[in-house]
């Protein structure tokens, strides 16, 4: 038990429309709109939400390779926060900033009271509302939230703030804002749990990662190392900090160790480092992979590489909590 995505923009409230329309549309249509944002506001596509990944497109296949993991890890974080606070559980408010297809969200709906969802990518949200045409779920950036201070009691971020920086500095300064705009949201005693990777995660927890080994390193400088994101959080005002590494890939098992994959798009549209690959740098790791599946080597290959993520991981799930005063 553990203790204790996008575009920066403040967003004005649109009309509701006729409850007649259909569940996606009209929670697409009072979404909030676009407004200036500063300097400091995040360097995103303004149509995907990402620095470098089309979720427009990928979201249409996004929930057939991709699931829930670490979940218990995250229900152990809402119990020591219902615990702190003395409340039930079932009591908690709690959001997803960075929500994408809602996965997460229709998960633990009934482990809390209430949720709520924050994304900016279209293609996402739909699919998001399509799941929980009940739920708030809302158009926004996890650097700049369109809610009042103190409005959840959990918030929790799931493979998002690697798509906040464009990799290449150390100073992640819009991971930066997410944490101080999540603190802020967050009620005392409540906390952000984050799952996230590190940059040695994503370069060796993968094992099709030297298929396209430019484009993975260049992701994986858009992780911040622990004991940076560490600080990033007590920077912004969060108290305890700890970490767990959960054993699950982030792609549904059967489909993640399916030798072929990469050669399918789909498959390749479930993490976002192939979207940094060049038609060159792909061409030539997918023929390395065809040449080792010909010779018989691919599944000692591919077991070496497992090895290393049975050591080290390919995710990291943090709680970070926010102090009683």
């Amino acid at each position: 038990m553990i203790g204790g995505r996008k575009l920066a923009a403040i967003m004005s409230p649109m009309p509701r429309l006729a409850p007649r329309m259909a569940p996606v549309r009209r929670a697409l249509a009072t979404h909030r709109v676009l407004r200036d944002f500063s300097a400091a506001a995040l360097n995103h596509d303004a149509m995907t939400g990402s620095s470098y990944e089309n979720y427009s497109v990928t979201s249409q296949t996004y929930d057939s390779f991709r699931k829930p993991i670490s979940l218990d890890l995250f229900r152990d974080a809402f119990g020591t926060v219902a615990e702190r606070l003395s409340k039930p559980t079932k009591k908690l408010d709690l959001l997803d900033a960075g929500c994408g297809s809602g996965n997460y969200l229709d998960a633990v709906k009934d482990d809390v009271g209430s949720i709520a969802g924050l994304e900016f990518n279209e293609g996402m949200i739909g699919k998001a509302v399509a799941k929980l045409p009940s739920a708030d779920i809302q158009q926004g950036s996890i650097t700049s939230m369109p809610y009042a201070a103190a409005s959840f009691d959990v918030i929790i971020t799931t493979q998002v703030l690697h798509h906040l920086e464009k990799g290449g500095g150390q100073e992640f300064s819009n991971v930066a804002l997410a944490a101080q705009e999540v603190f802020r949201c967050l009620r005392p005693g409540g906390a952000w749990v984050v799952q996230t990777q590190t940059p040695e995660q994503h370069l060796d927890g993968f094992w099709w990662a030297p298929v396209v080994p430019d484009a993975a390193l260049t992701l994986s400088k858009h992780f911040a190392p622990l004991p940076k994101f560490e600080s990033i959080c007590r920077s912004a005002g969060f108290g305890d900090f700890s970490s767990a590494i959960p054993p699950e890939p982030l792609v549904r098992l059967d489909k993640y160790l399916d030798i072929e994959g990469p050669f399918n798009q789909a498959f390749r549209n479930a993490d976002s480092t192939w979207s940094l690959a060049t038609e060159d740098e792909l061409k030539t790791g997918l023929a390395m992979l065809r040449a080792k599946i010909d010779a018989g080597e691919a599944a000692a290959w591919q077991a070496e590489r497992e090895a290393l993520r049975a050591k080290i991981g390919q995710t990291t799930t943090v709680v970070a909590t926010k102090p009683m005063v």
